[in-house]
């Protein structure tokens, strides 16, 4: 797709315009997609740092979703909480990309207004207090303990989530929040003896690793920096609809006086002023740079209209994508029709569009099933990942978060409110069956155990399968224990 955009006029323009040290430029964005694939073609052309700023935290995660199914140097920069009533794990985001950005300044970075004047530490106190453990430093282990504690580690065992730790004998489990997995630590004597990764979920250590490097979490009281503060001097600075910031800006100020301080709010909208700029705006301008993309048709669950639009379309030249997490269905349908020159593709883009000088028409599930899915990847995992459609078949074993083990029985077509939607049917034990939207699939993952063993089926409904979660978590601190 990226190799059509660059032969389009109205592209090749805006990247002349960009690559620029000091460009300065606008962009009147129309309706429909598009932005995503775009700004994938900026990072990888321009080979500069960008940040995108929006004043919508969803604008921007849905951005962010579609650039990152075409690079991977894109990261999403969330805000500190700053109510006691809102969970932490932002904060191991907002971390782990500050390091990251005192190794490597060369990132995609997207980010609301809001998030950029969130204060955090400055780079230089960021890098002094920071803690490396490697084999054979001497550092007692009741130090870090108490180093763990003064950066708000919650003390409990076993370690499953972020910010925990335990300590058993001359081991310490840590699960740092800027890091994907949590670590083991054994001692001999003062000395750290060696450091390994291990599975939260079943407590056994597995790669060994030569060092790791800690940092504290970011506490109320660092108010010295921003995010800019942690960026190079050429980063350009995508801006959504800048027209908005200054009225959030104004309602921040009223809502957290004591966090987003004067001198901090002029010193940003200072620094955005000189950097180089790209706003994207929804009133076109006669000096702005012309949108390359148009809307597609939206069919909102009428397929076979779609596959009657597409066929005269592909005889008129078109080349016709369709971004989407049924891929393989899709696929079976469109061989049934004749249709194979239709290019299907397993990713989940949030929205279509058409690049009319290159004939190029993507469509998504948004417009052929009337259901948006906006990607955004996180750094965070966990133990098991949600599986997708197209990655099941008849017959596998699968995980119900609430409910246990089902067999996958398929996709079923149901009538919903006069419209067809496809529900997972799974089967569980005796001739129980449950038929989940697509939408809940994050509920459902692949069984993963012994090789050849089949699992009995749960009851739906039965306490067999809560039981089993409780004796999971038991069986876990026992091995903690042991090891």
């Amino acid at each position: 797709m990226l190799d059509l955009f660059r032969k389009d006029p109205s592209v090749d323009q805006i990247l002349t315009l960009l690559s620029h040290p000091e460009a300065k430029a606008e962009l009147h964005r129309e309706g429909g997609g598009g932005l995503g694939p775009l700004l994938a073609l900026l990072y990888q052309e321009l080979k500069k740092p960008i940040l995108f700023l929006s004043s919508s935290e969803e604008k921007a995660r849905g951005i962010f979703g579609d650039a990152s199914l075409f690079i991977k140097e894109t990261r999403f920069f969330p805000a500190r909480e700053l109510l006691p009533t809102q969970d932490s794990l932002s904060e191991g985001e907002r971390l782990w990309i500050l390091e990251e950005l005192l190794r490597d300044k060369n990132l995609f970075i997207f980010s609301t207004v809001f998030s950029v004047l969130t204060p955090t530490r400055s780079p230089e106190s960021l890098e002094k207090l920071h803690l490396e453990l490697k084999p054979g430093i001497r550092l007692p282990l009741s130090e870090l303990a108490a180093t763990l504690e003064s950066w708000h580690f919650q003390r409990t065992d076993p370690v499953t989530s972020k910010n925990e730790f335990a300590v058993r004998g001359g081991i310490v489990d840590l699960f740092a929040p800027s890091h994907e997995e949590p670590y083991r630590i054994e001692w001999y004597g003062d000395e750290v003896d060696t450091i390994r990764k291990f599975n939260p979920g079943s407590q056994r250590s597995t790669e060994k690793i030569l060092s790791l490097k800690l940092f504290p979490p970011e506490l109320e009281e660092a108010k010295e920096a921003l995010l800019l503060d942690y960026l190079s001097k050429e980063t350009l600075v995508i801006q959504e609809s800048p027209l908005f910031w200054k009225e959030e800006v104004r309602r921040l100020e009223e809502e957290f006086p004591h966090t987003f301080l004067p001198e901090q709010v002029h010193r940003f909208f200072s620094w955005i002023e000189n950097q180089p700029a790209l706003k994207l705006q929804s009133v076109a301008s006669e000096s702005g740079l012309r949108w390359p993309f148009q809307p597609v048709l939206d069919f909102n669950h009428r397929f076979r209209d779609f596959l009657s639009e597409a066929e005269k379309e592909l005889n008129r030249g078109q080349q016709i994508s369709i971004y989407t997490r049924q891929a393989s269905r899709i696929r079976e349908v469109l061989q049934e029709n004749h249709l194979e020159k239709i290019d299907v593709l397993p990713l989940p883009l949030s929205q279509g569009f058409s690049l009319p000088s290159q004939h190029l028409q993507i469509y998504t599930d948004h417009e052929l099933f009337g259901r948006v899915v906006i990607s955004s990847p996180s750094r965070r995992h966990a133990a098991s990942r949600p599986v997708a459609v197209e990655e099941l078949q008849e017959g596998d074993i699968v995980v119900h978060t609430s409910h246990g083990v089902a067999s996958f029985q398929g996709l079923v077509p149901i009538d919903v409110e006069g419209r067809i939607e496809d529900y997972l049917a799974l089967s569980f034990a005796g001739s129980d069956k449950l038929y989940v939207p697509l939408e809940e699939m994050v509920q459902v993952e692949r069984y993963v155990g012994p090789e050849g063993k089949i699992p009995p089926l749960s009851k739906l409904g039965g306490q067999e399968w809560k039981n089993a979660k409780r004796r999971t978590r038991q069986a876990a601190k026992q091995i903690a224990g042991d090891l």
